[in-house]
């Protein structure tokens, strides 16, 4: 789906101008995932004086291991641009800005572009629409294979490449919240590796980026760019 939203934005109020909705074939990395978004916000001062703003946004990595290695919206702040365009929600992937590919930069330089935004007028976001929550489905026929990866007080930190939890979607500096429906938030780490070692079969496991959990958890504080 892609949508074109222009936005006259000064300190006082938003107005949206205009909104064309179009439907086209979808592009997604997770079965999970709704279809590309396309989001083209312009921001102009109705007073020439006004400073720019920025966007609003806290990223981080979608974790070694993704299909697509991009960033990941982790926050958005609530009188910025981005969140005032009702087009972008926190798990989304930003596939690239301005037509400049966000897809293997290293994170401090996906900030940067971001950063740079402040004397933009027009901001072009592509977007991979995706829920905050990573599914994860491991098949372990038994347990003399190695699940692949080593957890950290529930934190994902080395995963084997070609194993069976890389292909069943383990991303590196992702927080498990779920191991087979039963919520690990607040299990000791002994315990994760013992629900984990003794797991056989199919496996379902929900996790998402450790930054992320500790903003949404109010652990951290969130810093917009």
């Amino acid at each position: 789906m892609i949508t074109e939203v222009d936005l006259f934005i000064s300190t006082k109020a938003v107005k949206v101008l205009n909104a064309d909705t179009q439907v086209r074939d979808s592009l997604c990395v997770d079965s999970a995932c709704p279809p590309v978004l396309s989001l083209f916000s312009e921001i102009m001062s109705k007073e020439c004086h006004c400073l720019w703003e920025i966007l609003g946004v806290v990223i981080v990595e979608s974790g070694w291991g993704s299909i697509l290695p991009t960033v990941i919206l982790a926050s958005m702040l609530n009188s910025g641009p981005a969140a005032r365009s009702g087009k972008l929600s926190v798990g989304d992937q930003i596939m690239s800005i301005n037509d400049t590919s966000l897809v293997g930069l290293p994170l401090a330089t996906c900030q940067g572009i971001i950063k740079g935004l402040k004397n933009q007028v027009k901001v072009k976001l592509s977007i991979v629409s995706c829920p905050p929550v990573t599914t994860v489905l491991i098949k372990r026929p038994d347990l003399k294979f190695q699940l692949g990866f080593s957890v950290q007080n529930g934190i994902i930190c080395s995963l084997m490449r070609g194993g069976i939890a890389e292909r069943g979607g383990v991303r590196v500096g992702h927080r498990i919240i779920e191991i087979n429906g039963q919520s690990v938030v607040a299990m000791a780490h002994e315990k994760i590796v013992q629900t984990l070692s003794v797991s056989v079969g199919e496996i379902n496991m929900k996790t998402m980026p450790a930054v992320m959990f500790r903003l949404l958890t109010g652990q951290e504080t969130p810093v917009y760019i």
